[in-house]
């Protein structure tokens, strides 16, 4: 299921082009090497997300590679992409390989009244877990998951997974909790509570995660009281 309007994104420009020198006032020799090398920064695209089905690739999702990728496309004058390159990766070559494809099979930017500009920045999301899928995901699939994240973003802890702050939102939101009650899950929501949830999902395999977690989240309340 692809969450992306049907062919056609809002760009958002970055920043403000550069202002140009004044033609009667020449350039000092110290300000003019400066605005020569400032180039107007590429606009982006809002960002396209992908849900597992057809455009994300089946043995990527059951081995929980997820992320984001940004492709730098440079497009031809139908508003199509002439060519495009990863501008940031998610650090999966294959998950890269399958935006690139993407962006060549689907994007297409602009048209004859609004002409889109010669480049723009797409960043494309690829996310395992929604609303939907989250009372059924299994504790299998959350350490698939976990041991994945973790290999691939070291420099990041388990509470940053999309699918720990999906589950955090949820449990707010489903028990329409009063805000003491809101303070507190968000309090027990964090890294001691995710490495809890994971061990507890190690051992049970079997059991749902969301189901998992959120009796985790509870005992740590109910700990701090």
């Amino acid at each position: 299921m692809n969450l992306a309007p049907a062919l056609a994104l809002s760009l958002v420009a970055a920043t403000a082009d550069a202002q140009p020198a004044s033609a009667s006032a020449p350039a000092s020799a110290a300000s003019a090497p400066s605005r020569a090398a400032s180039a107007p920064a590429i606009p982006s695209s809002r960002p396209i997300g992908i849900l597992p089905g057809e455009d994300y690739p089946v043995d990527l999702m059951k081995a929980g590679v997820q992320g984001t990728v940004t492709v730098l496309v440079t497009l031809g004058p139908d508003g199509k992409p002439a060519d495009a390159t990863i501008q940031k990766t998610s650090r999966s070559q294959q998950l890269d390989a399958a935006a690139l494809e993407y962006v060549h099979r689907v994007v297409k930017l602009g048209n004859a009244e609004h002409p889109a500009p010669p480049q723009v920045l797409v960043p494309i999301d690829f996310v395992k877990d929604s609303v939907r899928t989250l009372g059924t995901k299994t504790c299998a699939d959350f350490v698939v998951d976990a041991t994945y994240f973790r290999a691939a973003f070291p420099d990041k802890t388990l509470r940053d997974m999309n699918v720990i702050n999906l589950s955090a939102g949820a449990i707010v939101l489903m028990q329409q909790m009063a805000v003491p009650r809101m303070l507190a899950v968000s309090r027990h929501t964090k890294v001691p509570e995710v490495e809890a949830t994971l061990a507890a999902c190690a051992a049970h395999p079997d059991d749902r995660f969301f189901a998992t977690f959120q009796h985790v989240v509870d005992d740590a309340i109910a700990k701090d009281r």
